[in-house]
């Protein structure tokens, strides 16, 4: 049987695709197709798919040496169809599903609501906001964001609050650029049931039982709490915050600032950042080290590949996927990093057992089953941004990294030559990554990097020392001191580049408004040159890409 082109060896990317199309189709028509419908039609595909695949493996034909299989080619395409229209279904149906659970019906009256605080509070116009995991009553296991009228709480993360308050689901407001901002639809893709408007006696601390939760929130609070012990403990800027509202911090706005850096990139804790700061590494195009992803879980992965060996045994997977998913609740299970969290999951299992990894179709799967899992998570921008970066990465990345060089068909290079390949594919990788998100930054942030080359040809190589450093003094407590304060010192580095970086004339153009039919647009476009440039011309380098 032969391949019908090279998408064939992809077959994981049309699956995730067709997914992707049944989650946009079943948000339209939630109002009009029940979630049981389309999970009736799901499996109805799905009995079909079998059935014709039955037949196409039933076919004997005899000859004059023998009998032999064949695979008939019409149930063949009937399976794949079948497959593909499952897929679609099961997507509509996920969705129509999690968007009846994140609705419930809301009382609109005042009652008490009893949660965890699961996020750092943070101070603005005289009024606290934290996050509230609820753990008992019909919002169980959903996120409350709470608004207290009082500017300092004592609240810390894992402590039990009960609150007097009525919940309410967000409205749609409208930003300076005239385009509307649902503010319920940002609430419910980020898993909140709604916001809560609480007195300044409207609360109380009562410690909570974590019995109707479910094993998955009950590690997430966890985690969660260990992350603040953790971050008090070694980065005791939580507590200076705290003071620092209050007027009476001895810390200066840069230690400050220091400080929040290396808890963001450390145990992915943002609430500490000044907008400012947020806005400088934004112009800068480094915002992405901000926010725990790829980069940095691919740091932790080649220490333990360091420890662990390169070539993995299987007694050595359960630690590997013990660190690595630890980690992930560690920080907060974002977006981003489950994404690397679920691609290097898969490569370490295919790896251990000896199998040949396909780049496309471990980021397919990612996709596919993150989707299923929390098909919300579509209209999540860190979500798309993730992805996307990387999909630029295996498509142009790979094709900018193997186009002409001196060195292609050599298998012996010199220093130099690797030094030269090693920059030029760092190069590659980043600018391949920014190419990928930039058309999604101007639609969501209406804002495109001019100087995104020169800032993180600098950024990424002291983010990996800083990250190295954190590790370091997480490892070796005699030394802490000494390594904390060298962290603080590239945090320092990085802060003084990237804001001069973002004070540089033409650092950002700003202002760019696109609407949908314009993202897509752009992206065909995108696709269309390369095509036209690596494919079309240069057919020989995507021999190897799927």
């Amino acid at each position: 049987m032969s391949y019908n082109g090279k998408i064939q060896l992809v077959p994981l990317l049309r699956v995730a695709i067709a997914c992707v199309a049944g989650i946009l189709v079943g948000d339209k028509l939630v109002c009009h197709v029940h979630a049981v419908t389309w999970l009736s039609l799901a499996v109805l595909s799905l009995l079909i798919a079998g059935i014709s695949q039955c037949r196409s493996d039933r076919h004997i034909e005899k000859t004059k040496s023998g009998f032999h299989f064949h695979l008939r080619q019409g149930w063949m395409e009937l399976t794949t169809v079948a497959l593909f229209m499952a897929s679609f279904f099961i997507g509509a149906a996920c969705v129509q599903h999690e968007e009846m659970v994140m609705n419930p019906p809301l009382s609109g009256h005042a009652e008490e609501v009893r949660g965890v605080v699961v996020s750092a509070v943070s101070e603005k116009e005289g009024r606290s906001r934290c996050d509230l995991l609820v753990t008992c009553g019909p919002f169980v296991g959903h996120l409350l964001r709470v608004t207290v009228r009082e500017k300092i709480l004592p609240w810390q993360v894992g402590d039990g609050i009960a609150v007097w308050t009525v919940v309410r689901g967000g409205q749609s407001v409208f930003h300076s650029s005239h385009l509307a901002f649902d503010y319920h639809r940002w609430l419910i893709v980020h898993g909140y049931i709604g916001t809560a408007s609480v007195r300044s006696d409207g609360w109380r601390v009562c410690p909570q039982s974590l019995e109707q939760l479910s094993l998955i929130s009950r590690l997430r609070v966890a985690a969660l709490t260990a992350r603040a012990a953790l971050l008090r403990q070694i980065f005791p800027v939580e507590a200076q915050r705290l003071q620092h509202t209050s007027g009476s911090s001895h810390l200066s706005q840069e230690e400050l600032d220091e400080a929040a850096v290396v808890a963001a990139m450390a145990m992915g804790e943002k609430s500490m950042l000044r907008t400012s700061l947020r806005d400088a590494y934004s112009i800068s195009g480094v915002s992405h080290v901000l926010a725990l992803s790829g980069l940095h879980l691919g740091i932790l992965f080649g220490l333990l590949t360091l420890l662990l060996g390169r070539h993995p045994h299987w007694w050595t997977l359960p630690l590997f996927l013990l660190t690595i998913w630890g980690f992930t609740f560690l920080v907060g299970c974002g977006a981003s990093v489950l994404r690397s969290a679920t691609m290097l999951t898969v490569y370490q299992v295919m790896k251990t057992f000896h199998r040949q990894g396909v780049s496309l179709n471990v980021w397919a799967f990612a996709l596919w089953m993150l989707l299923l899992i929390n098909p919300l998570s579509l209209w999540d921008v860190g979500f798309q941004l993730s992805f996307m970066a990387v999909l630029g990465i295996l498509t142009l990345g790979y094709l900018l990294c193997t186009y002409e060089r001196p060195w292609r068909y050599r298998f012996t290079l010199t220093r130099k030559e690797k030094s030269i390949r090693s920059l030029l594919a760092f190069l590659y990788v980043s600018f391949s990554a920014q190419l990928a998100t930039a058309p999604l930054v101007m639609y969501y942030f209406h804002r495109f990097s001019c100087y995104f080359f020169l800032t993180n040809l600098l950024v990424i190589p002291l983010t990996t020392i800083l990250l190295y450093l954190i590790v370091a003094a997480l490892l070796l407590f005699p030394l802490r001191g000494v390594l904390l304060t060298l962290t603080t010192g590239c945090a320092h580095m990085m802060n003084l580049f990237v804001s001069g970086v973002a004070a540089l004339p033409g650092a950002s153009i700003e202002g760019i408004s696109i609407n949908e039919v314009q993202l897509v647009a752009i992206y065909v476009v995108m696709i269309l040159i390369c095509h036209l440039f690596f494919v079309l011309l240069h057919p020989g380098l995507c021999k190897d890409i799927l």
